[in-house]
């Protein structure tokens, strides 16, 4: 498995819609069945881990799978990220005429022709 990206924005290929995570928040490359390097992207509110009870800052180090993060205000574990990004691979998977501006369900915003991002229509 190759690394990936963790984020709001649609350059992520993970998508979280959260106010506290980051555009591209996080990046995540396994290195093992258990364990995956873990690096901070500068984000704006942060990566934590949990660890005995007590929460650390992330900066890039490899971690156990079943760990709990916290992306800005977040919670999530690596696990459930390497699940999701194993759905958004089989969901990349569509027609090639896939309507891109309504592919992302999770953003608030879509990328216009010049390259501006405004929020969708309701």
């Amino acid at each position: 498995m190759t690394s990936f990206t963790v984020g709001r924005g649609v350059q992520a290929d993970v998508r979280l819609s959260h106010d506290t995570v980051s555009r591209l928040h996080l990046k995540v490359t396994p290195i093992s069945d258990s364990q995956c390097l873990v690096e901070d992207l500068g984000s704006a509110n942060g990566t934590w881990v949990l660890r005995d009870g007590q929460r650390f800052a992330i900066g890039h180090e490899p971690l156990a799978n079943h760990l709990q993060l916290t992306l800005g205000d977040y919670p999530v574990t690596l696990t459930q990220l390497l699940n999701l990004h194993q759905q958004a691979q089989a969901g990349a998977e569509q027609p090639s005429g896939a309507d891109h501006q309504t592919r992302d369900p999770f953003s608030r915003y879509v990328r216009t022709e010049d390259g501006r991002y405004v929020r969708k229509p309701k």
